[in-house]
């Protein structure tokens, strides 16, 4: 069965907002690993999200998952990418972290450094974390973006330095472009792989 499949057999509903770019993204991951022997890095991907999960995930969080973001969790409930290039976080690992950086609201918002678009907050209550290093740093859809922003931009958070800024206009592009990103290094010989 397809990706496309699975996602319309398991989304109660859709937003207009098209998923096409998350399937295809997906699609070229797992046609990459394929062909480069890399079959087990698809074993590093999370199966599919429950929708009981992203109503829990939802409540705690206190507002809806966007579309594109329900799209990636309902083919894959997070994973690592590329060995260990890219980790994508579950619906609880979002909520998890979710909760940790909203109790972060004691730090200073005069110490944030936004990009044009973002809120000069610390930690806004309307990101969504999908994306952590090892440093603790995040990747956030913004569903509360500033003037010259728009809802569901990708924000980098860095939660010592206090750089915020745009990384991408969505989820989609964000994940697009970041494995296509990788398939060229590695096709230029310019990324070692586990």
């Amino acid at each position: 069965m397809g990706i496309l499949k699975i996602i319309n057999k398991r989304m109660v509903s859709m937003e207009s907002v098209s998923t096409t770019a998350v399937v295809s993204a997906m699609e070229r991951y797992k046609q990459w690993c394929n062909a480069n022997n890399k079959e087990g890095y698809l074993k590093q991907l999370n199966p599919p999200v429950s929708l009981t999960e992203i109503s829990e995930t939802e409540t705690k969080i206190k507002m809806k998952i966007p579309a594109e973001l329900r799209a990636f969790l309902l083919i894959h409930n997070g994973g690592v990418f590329f060995g260990d290039r890219l980790t994508l976080l579950s619906a609880k690992q979002i909520a998890d972290a979710w909760e940790f950086l909203e109790d972060d609201t004691d730090a200073d918002d005069n110490n944030a450094i936004p990009s044009k678009g973002v809120k000069k907050l610390w930690w806004n209550k309307k990101w969504i974390p999908v994306e952590e290093d090892p440093s603790s740093n995040h990747v956030v859809v913004d569903m509360d973006p500033a003037d010259g922003g728009h809802v569901g931009q990708m924000v980098q958070y860095d939660h010592a330095a206090g750089d915020r800024y745009v990384v991408a206009p969505d989820f989609e592009t964000w994940l697009s472009g970041y494995l296509e990103a990788l398939f060229a290094k590695h096709a230029a010989g310019k990324l070692s792989l586990p």
